[in-house]
């Protein structure tokens, strides 16, 4: 199945993915070696799943564990309804991947205790509250492969999310064990590597400085212009392409 095709497909489902964020995912997803499971926190409706399955298919073919309690929300309020799995489900079905899928209805912590596989791609897209973001890293990254890949979507400040970025700039891209790290539209995503070397380090700590500088600009009144002319400065400054 070709790009336009997925994108045709996942432009009638529901969910927050760019179509830059959407190839990226489908890029991940391909570029697996078999080496361990994708597993995607937060799966709404199922827009980012459709990407990461038909990428999966296109590559080694590992199953997508999706996991998501579908009540809408980590705290849902006493006696809501809000209920979308049924919804998920044939959004899967209508874009033939469902065979690739791995439905876990439940809460990653809960997932994390059932699950015990070795993991490839790493996604994280669930409740974006800081102290759920931090548990999701814990549970899941140790379980990354060498050279797997973590990604986190809303990473950046102009998605409105503001714990996201706060903790991957705390604890993701300052960090020892994640290299290659790189920042498609608001997803910021890296590799885990046992020890990075210090080319290692420096790439990361001037991606964290152009998110940082990109992060502040955002949040300025300029004209829209103007901030345009400072991203791609600042991407050229970085060696950022796209």
């Amino acid at each position: 199945m070709t790009l336009e095709q997925i994108h045709r497909q996942t432009d009638t489902v529901e969910g927050f993915l760019t179509p830059n964020e959407g190839e990226l995912l489908y890029t991940l997803a391909q570029q697996c070696s078999g080496r361990g499971a994708i597993v995607e926190i937060g799966s709404w409706m199922g827009k980012s799943t459709i990407w990461l399955a038909h990428g999966s298919r296109a590559g080694a073919g590992q199953p997508v564990y999706a996991i998501d309690p579908h009540t809408g929300t980590a705290n849902p309020e006493p006696g809501a309804t809000f209920w979308t799995f049924d919804t998920f489900q044939a959004n899967l079905q209508q874009a033939g991947v469902a065979d690739l899928v791995r439905p876990m209805v439940m809460t990653s912590a809960a997932a994390a205790r059932e699950l015990d596989v070795p993991v490839e791609l790493l996604f994280i897209d669930g409740s974006h509250a800081y102290e759920d973001v931090l548990t999701d890293f814990v549970l899941w990254f140790p379980r990354l492969v060498e050279g797997g890949v973590v990604a986190f979507h809303d990473a950046m400040r102009w998605a409105k999310w503001p714990d996201v970025p706060r903790f991957v700039d705390r604890h993701v891209l300052p960090s020892r064990y994640v290299r290659d790290a790189a920042i498609v539209d608001s997803m910021v995503y890296a590799r885990r590597t046992v020890a990075a070397t210090p080319a290692d380090l420096a790439r990361n700590r001037v991606v964290l400085l152009w998110k940082q500088g990109y992060d502040a600009g955002s949040q300025l009144p300029l004209p829209r212009p103007l901030k345009k002319w400072g991203e791609r400065w600042l991407k050229r400054v970085a060696g950022i392409r796209g």
